[in-house]
C-alpha cells in the first residue's frame, strides 16, 4: 500500500487553518461568556457572513432583505446615550445610536455608488415625489422649530438624527426599487421580521423571561401580570410593528391563489396574532380588528374574493378572537381600563394650549411635562401621553403636526387609488397598507406610538407607496388598463368569478 507524503504547501495550509480555527473558537467561547448581547452579536454576525457567501451574486437583493428585516431588532450601540432618569418614559431617542439598519444601509449606498461608477452611468435620483418632499420639509421644519422652541435642543437633535436616517432609507428605496421583484423582496422582509418578532415573543411567554436584544432582563411586572416585551423591551412597540404588517399578510392570503403560499401565510398570521395577545396591547388588537374589516370590505368591493370567502375569513377571525379571549379578559380584569391615561391627556392638553403654534420642541415633552401636570394629578402615574395626536401637537405645534399627519393622509389617498389596480401584487400591498393606516387611527389615540423602529417602518411603507405608484404608471404605459368592472363597491358576480 502506497503512502502519500504531505507537501510543505499543504502542511502550511493545514497549520494555518487549524490556528485560525482555534483562534476563532477561543474568541467564540469568550464572547459567549461576556454577555447575552455579545452572544447575539456573534451568532448574528455569523449568519450575516453566511448569507453574504450564499447570495454574493445577488448582493443587493440580500442586503435589501436584511436592512428591512432588521428594523424590528433595533440592535446597535449608542454613541451618545443620555436617557432621562427622573421619568419612567424615555425620549424618542435618548442619544445617537448606530444600529444594524444603519450599517446595512451604508453598505447599500456604497453598492449603489460602486455600481454606478463601474457602469459609468449617472445615478438616477428622485426625491420621492410629493411624499418625499413633504417628509423632507417636515424634518427641516422640526430643526428650525426646535431651535426656537426647545428648552434643550440637544434632545431635539437626537430625534432629528433618527428622522434623517429614516429619510435616507426612504430615499434609497424609492431610487433603487425598480421592479416587482424588488417589491416582493421588501414585502417578504417586512413579514419575515414580524414573524421573527412573534416567535421571540412566544419564547418570552414560554420562559417567562423578558430578555431583550440589549442584553437586559426586564423584571417589571404590572397588575395585569406577565407581558412579553419583544426584541427590545417594549410590548407596545412590538405590537405596533406587527399590526402594521399584518394586513398585508391577510391581503396576500386573500388574493394569492397558490394553496401552499396561502397556507404558509395563514400559519404566520396565526403566530403573530397570538404574539400580540401575549403582549396584551389592547390598542394594537383594536387596530388589527379595524384594519381586517376594512381590508375585507375593500377586497370584496374590488372583486377579488366572493362573499363565501368573506364569511369563512370572518369566521376564522372570530375563532381567533375566541381563542384569545382568556388573555383579553385577564388584561381587563387585572389591568387598568385606561382611566390612568386621563391625567396624561389633561397634562398634554395643558401643554398644547400654552404652546399651540410651535410646541415645546421635538423630543422635549418629557423635559417639560412637570410644568403642566394638573394639581389634582400631581401624585398620579407620570408618563408620556398615550396619544400620538396630542404628543405631536404638544411637541411640534399645529404646523408640525399638520405636516406630519398631512403626508400620512397623502399616503392613504395614494394607496386608496392604487387599490383599483388589477395587478394582484400592487393591489395586495396597497390595500394592506391602506387598511393598516386606517387601523392605526384608533391605535394612535389609545397607545404610545412614538418609537424609532415604528418610524423607520413607516418610512418603508411610504417608499413602497411611491414605488407602487411608479409600477402602476409603467403598467398603464405598457398597454395595461384598469378593469372597468372593478368599481369601488357592489361589483358584479361576473367580475368576482373572473378572478
Amino acid at each position: 500500500m502506497e503512502s502519500r507524503e504531505v507537501s510543505p504547501q499543504n502542511l502550511s495550509a493545514i497549520l494555518i487553518f487549524a490556528t485560525i480555527a482555534l483562534l476563532l473558537g477561543y474568541l467564540y467561547v469568550n464572547a459567549l461568556s461576556i454577555s447575552y448581547r455579545a452572544a447575539i452579536l456573534v451568532h448574528g454576525g455569523a449568519v450575516f457572513v453566511l448569507g453574504l457567501g450564499l447570495f454574493i451574486r445577488d448582493l443587493r437583493a440580500f442586503l435589501l432583505f436584511v436592512v428591512v428585516f432588521c428594523i424590528p431588532l433595533q440592535f446597535g450601540y449608542h454613541v451618545i446615550h443620555e436617557p432621562l432618569a427622573d421619568m419612567e418614559s424615555q425620549p424618542f431617542s435618548a442619544g445617537i445610536a448606530v444600529d444594524s439598519v444603519d450599517v446595512i444601509l451604508i453598505l447599500l449606498y456604497m453598492h449603489w455608488i460602486a455600481t454606478a461608477a463601474y457602469n459609468r452611468q449617472r445615478a438616477r435620483f428622485t426625491l420621492g415625489g410629493t411624499l418625499g418632499a413633504m417628509l423632507c420639509i417636515w424634518i427641516v421644519y422640526l430643526f428650525f422649530q426646535s431651535s426656537l422652541a426647545a428648552t434643550r435642543f440637544r434632545y431635539s437633535f437626537f430625534e432629528i438624527c433618527v428622522l434623517l436616517k429614516g429619510f435616507l432609507l426612504f430615499l434609497y428605496l424609492v431610487n433603487r426599487l425598480s421592479d416587482k421583484r424588488d417589491l416582493k423582496i421588501v414585502v417578504y422582509a417586512l413579514f419575515a421580521g414580524a414573524v421573527a418578532h412573534g416567535m421571540y415573543i412566544w419564547l418570552q411567554y414560554a420562559t417567562k423571561l423578558n430578555y431583550t436584544l440589549h442584553g437586559e432582563l426586564v423584571t417589571y411586572m404590572g397588575p395585569e401580570g406577565f407581558r412579553s416585551r419583544g426584541f427590545f423591551g417594549s410590548p407596545d412597540a412590538a405590537a405596533t410593528l406587527i399590526s402594521l404588517v399584518f394586513p398585508v399578510g391577510l391581503a396576500y392570503y386573500l388574493v394569492i391563489r397558490d394553496k401552499r403560499a396561502r397556507g404558509t401565510a395563514l400559519m404566520c398570521m396565526l403566530l403573530v396574532l397570538v404574539a400580540i395577545a401575549f403582549t396584551q396591547v389592547r390598542a394594537a388588537g383594536l387596530g388589527i380588528f379595524v384594519s381586517s374589516l376594512v381590508l375585507l370590505a375593500i377586497t370584496y368591493g374590488r372583486g377579488w374574493i366572493p362573499a363565501s370567502r368573506i364569511i369563512k375569513t370572518v369566521g376564522a377571525l372570530l375563532l381567533i378572537l375566541m381563542l384569545a379571549s382568556p388573555f383579553i379578559v385577564e388584561r381587563f380584569q387585572f389591568g387598568t381600563w385606561g382611566e390612568d391615561r386621563v391625567p396624561l391627556m389633561e397634562t398634554a392638553w395643558n401643554m398644547i394650549k400654552n404652546n399651540w403654534l410651535l410646541g415645546v420642541g421635538a423630543n422635549n415633552y418629557p423635559l417639560e411635562v412637570q410644568r403642566y401636570v394638573p394639581v389634582n394629578a400631581r401624585h398620579a402615574w407620570l408618563y408620556t401621553v398615550h396619544n400620538e395626536y396630542f404628543l405631536r401637537l404638544a411637541e411640534t405645534g399645529i404646523i408640525g403636526a399638520s405636516l406630519y399627519f398631512g403626508f400620512s393622509l397623502l399616503m392613504m389617498v395614494k394607496l386608496w387609488r392604487l387599490c383599483r389596480s388589477p395587478d394582484p401584487w400592487i393591489y395586495l400591498v396597497a390595500a394592506g397598507f391602506f387598511a393598516a393606516l386606517v387601523g392605526s387611527i384608533p391605535h394612535r389615540m389609545l397607545s404610545f406610538y412614538h418609537y424609532v423602529n415604528v418610524f423607520m417602518q413607516i418610512c418603508v411603507m411610504m417608499a413602497l407607496t411611491q414605488v407602487l405608484e411608479n409600477l402602476e404608471k409603467r403598467r398603464l404605459m405598457q398597454g395595461g388598463s384598469e378593469n372597468p368592472r372593478l368599481g369601488y363597491f357592489g361589483v358584479t358576480k361576473e367580475a368576482v368569478e373572473s378572478k
